[in-house]
């Protein structure tokens, strides 16, 4: 009997690993198409100011995706918001060290590529409400200083400090940690 309750629960985890397989090959062929319409911008600057949206709708889907999965799994998950050092009042120390950017997204200008960060945060808490997950909102008044950060996406030291503290705040207040580590969900 354990044998079979032992091969059925193996059965039950493959369907689910099949089914996991299957959103994470339609998420690489997102990233795929959207890498060829980023090629098509840099060769067309008119298209360019289009090309944030589909992006932004394959993350939606991959945000939903990784909710369910979660939920499927039996996992608690939590989102994180993107900070960055980009701001439109650089000092020219941040912009020497955040120019690299703009080479990852060609056609665009500071201020589009601020606006596809506020449009792909706002699509993270957005599903963070929609899939009732918890919501680190990381970017919300995080410093944009040299001391916080390397370069446009890298923290110091400190930087990564004032991160992990307000994620474990979030988590604690979510019932999530104690002043032991972990709790169980029920």
């Amino acid at each position: 009997l354990w044998a079979f309750v032992e091969q059925f629960e193996l059965y039950r985890r493959l369907v689910a690993l099949r089914e996991d397989l299957a959103v994470l090959r339609q998420v690489a062929e997102d990233d795929r198409r959207h890498g060829r319409e980023y090629e098509e911008a840099e060769r067309d600057p008119a298209r360019a100011s289009t090309v944030f949206e589909p992006a932004r709708l394959a993350y939606e889907r991959s945000l939903r995706s990784l909710a369910g999965m979660a939920r499927a799994h039996g996992v608690r998950a939590a989102f994180c918001t993107y900070t960055t050092l980009l701001c439109l009042n650089m000092t020219e120390e941040q912009k020497r060290k955040s120019v690299q950017v703009l080479r990852l997204v060609p056609g665009y200008t500071l201020r589009g590529v601020l606006a596809g960060i506020d449009a792909f945060n706002e699509t993270m808490r957005e599903q963070a409400r929609a899939q009732d997950v918890l919501l680190v909102d990381a970017a919300k008044d995080f410093p944009k200083d040299l001391e916080h950060f390397v370069e446009h996406v890298h923290h110091t030291d400190k930087g990564a400090a004032l991160l992990a503290s307000r994620v474990a705040r979030v988590l604690l207040e979510a019932g999530w940690l104690d002043a032991r580590g972990p709790v169980r969900s029920h």
